[in-house]
């Protein structure tokens, strides 16, 4: 019977040292955090915070806006309607080919890489227009200074890849290759 008791106390000694501990902590402690939130926005950069609240001795509650940090990027953001919003790079399919328009530099790929214009057609921010084409596969050789045409680029259909890629499939003649705008 002694054999018994030993263990019996032990074991009520060691749960009340265990619930000594854990009520050892103050009741206001919020290990819950909320989630840091957007707060401020342009257009390479985020400032990110989280916003607690304290509550005193005479249950008067206050909050406290916390800073947690700053993100910078290249264009995080995009001016749309004089407001800062967070860029998405998605390219979207459109009626004439596709086109990625949530971010600083707008662009559009046209249906097809053979088009007279130019396939891609890119805006930046402040206004300036850029179009671009393909001719097609060239070997220069530059001690000579010449050049030889090797495949021309010939009528491809494009398509979005992923959310952020497109690729025009056997765009050359005479060549099996893709033209990818990665």
């Amino acid at each position: 019977m002694k054999k018994m008791v030993f263990p019996v106390m032990l074991g009520c000694a060691l749960q009340a040292s265990l619930e000594a501990q854990t009520n050892s902590q103050p009741a206001s402690t919020n290990t819950n955090l909320p989630a840091a939130t957007v707060v401020a926005r342009s257009g390479n950069s985020r400032t990110w915070a989280r916003i607690t609240s304290r509550t005193n001795a005479a249950g008067r509650v206050s909050f406290v806006t916390n800073t947690a940090y700053i993100e910078l990027g290249s264009g995080l953001c995009y001016k749309t309607n004089g407001l800062w919003v967070d860029s998405a790079p998605q390219i979207g399919i459109v009626a004439d080919g596709a086109s990625a328009t949530q971010a600083p530099h707008k662009v559009h790929f046209a249906g097809n890489a053979n088009t007279a214009g130019g396939a891609i057609h890119l805006v930046t921010p402040d206004g300036k227009v850029f179009d671009s084409r393909v001719y097609g596969l060239a070997y220069w050789d530059s001690a000579s200074g010449t050049s030889v045409l090797l495949a021309p680029l010939k009528d491809s259909q494009g398509w979005v890849v992923g959310s952020n890629r497109v690729v025009y499939a056997d765009a050359f003649q005479g060549l099996k290759a893709d033209l990818d705008t990665a």
